[in-house]
Order: structure tokens, then C-alpha cells, then sequence
């Protein structure tokens, strides 16, 4: 599951616990699940929607009047004038520091590729290509431990944006399944206070009774050299640049 909220996570529910030196290494945890016998697995970026409600604030004023006369959500305003295609510029979404796997607090934000071409809706796109690109971090290193991921379920306010879903299926080459009820949280509470008066006689009758898929988002196979030739720039970003950063934090802190 990717929820999409003001950070970006993923929980994976397991079978089994997943303990080992490479989740230490990686700044997994590890917990039991509310279903009885299940595990998960929790990673983050810390700038999720954070990072859109950032850019929305300091770039987008015309959108967000826009949005005021036309009784829309600036969100919406912003996905429609997205540029179209994969775009050469790159963010480093570490604005509070990096979640998984690097968890490094001292870390900052880069924003690298800018030229001449450069415009908004080619800043929009390289905001939410950000976010999949290390959405897609954190799968690839999940992976790489023996954990098999086939498709994803998103949730969250960030489920609601057609444009960034598929941006993540293309990224990610995963399926992406939105539910119904995008607060799948909130749901999930409920569904658990009903199991527990009776209302429901366990979780998969809760599950059966109150869970409903909506769409699957397939990625396009158009893009997928075009975002693995990328993904590759974007792993580099914060290896090469982490002395820097380390530096701009500490110049912050005097």
C-alpha cells in the first residue's frame, strides 16, 4: 500500500517477521500487523504531499487564484497544465531530511537540471516524478531483500491525482489500484471497531463487505527506458552530493 499524504509511504504485510542485518542497514521496522499472524514493514518519504503543498504555496499563486474564481482545487489546476512528457530535471524531496533507506536527517533538497527551457509545468512534472522516483527507492531496495511486490494499492489525498498515480506506475512499472475510499485509514478504524462489537465476524468479512476497488492505473511501456535512464541520475543525486548537504546543514545551524 502507498499512502499519499503529507509524507509518501509504503506498509507490505508479510506472512512472516523480515529480521536481518540489511533492515538494520536500511532503517526498516518491523512490527505486527492488526490482522492476527501478520507482519509489516513500514518505509517513508518525509515529503510527500508536503513537498507538493511547498511548491503550491511559493510558485503558485496564479493557480491557486485560479482555482478561487473557478471553484476548483488548485491541485487539479496544476495537473492540467503539467508538462507531458518525462522531463531532465530532478528534486531531491529531502526538504526535512530523507526517509528509507537513508534516513539522514542532515540531508536538504536539490533541485538540479534547471536550463533555458525550464517552466512551470515542467517544474510540476519534476515534483512528482521526485516523489516516484524514490517511492521507487524504496521498492527496488525492498526487492533486492527477497520481498516480492506485484501491485499497489494507493491511498491518501495524493490517490485522488490521476496524473501522479500514472507518473508512479510508469516509474515504479507497477500496477497502481485506487480504492472507493481513498481515507483507507479512517476505514480501516472503522472496519476494526466493527470486527471488535461483532458487526463484522472477521477481517475478511470486513474486508469483503466494506473494501471496493476503483480503477488500476497500468504503466505505459512507453516510458519505461526513458524513466529507468533517470531513475539512474536520481539514485546518484544524493551519493554524490551528501558531503554538501551535510555542510549546508550545518551552516543552518549556526
Amino acid at each position: 500500500m502507498n499512502a499519499a499524504g503529507t509524507s509518501d509511504v509504503i506498509i507490505i504485510v508479510l506472512d512472516k517477521p523480515f529480521l536481518d542485518d540489511v533492515m538494520l542497514t536500511n532503517n526498516y521496522p518491523c512490527a505486527p500487523y492488526v490482522i492476527p499472524n501478520k507482519y509489516t514493514i513500514l518505509t517513508f518519504n518525509l515529503t510527500g504531499g508536503l513537498l507538493l503543498r511547498w511548491y503550491r504555496d511559493t510558485f503558485c499563486y496564479e493557480e491557486k487564484e485560479m482555482a478561487k474564481v473557478n471553484e476548483k482545487s488548485v491541485y487539479r489546476i496544476i495537473d492540467g497544465n503539467i508538462y507531458g512528457l518525462t522531463v531532465n530535471l530532478f528534486i531531491l524531496p529531502h526538504f526535512v531530511g530523507s526517509g528509507n533507506p537513508t534516513l539522514d536527517a542532515d540531508s536538504r533538497g536539490i533541485i538540479i537540471g534547471l536550463d533555458l527551457e525550464t517552466d512551470k509545468p515542467r517544474i510540476s512534472r519534476a515534483v512528482l516524478e521526485s516523489n516516484a522516483y524514490d517511492l521507487l527507492l524504496n521498492i527496488e531496495t525492498l526487492e533486492n531483500m527477497g520481498v516480492s511486490i506485484e501491485k499497489i494499492i494507493a491511498i491518501g489525498g495524493g490517490a485522488k491525482s490521476n496524473i501522479w498515480l500514472q507518473i508512479k506506475a510508469d516509474i515504479t512499472n507497477k500496477k497502481i489500484i485506487t480504492l472507493e475510499n481513498s481515507e483507507a485509514a479512517s476505514l480501516g478504524a472503522a472496519m476494526l471497531a466493527g470486527i471488535a462489537i461483532g458487526e463484522y465476524k472477521n477481517h475478511k468479512d470486513a474486508i469483503n463487505t466494506a473494501v471496493r476497488f476503483k480503477n488500476v492505473i497500468k504503466p505505459q511501456k512507453k516510458f519505461l527506458k526513458d524513466y529507468e535512464k533517470r531513475y539512474k541520475v536520481y539514485k546518484e543525486i544524493y551519493t554524490v552530493n551528501k558531503e554538501l548537504l551535510h555542510e549546508i546543514s550545518k551552516l543552518n545551524k549556526n
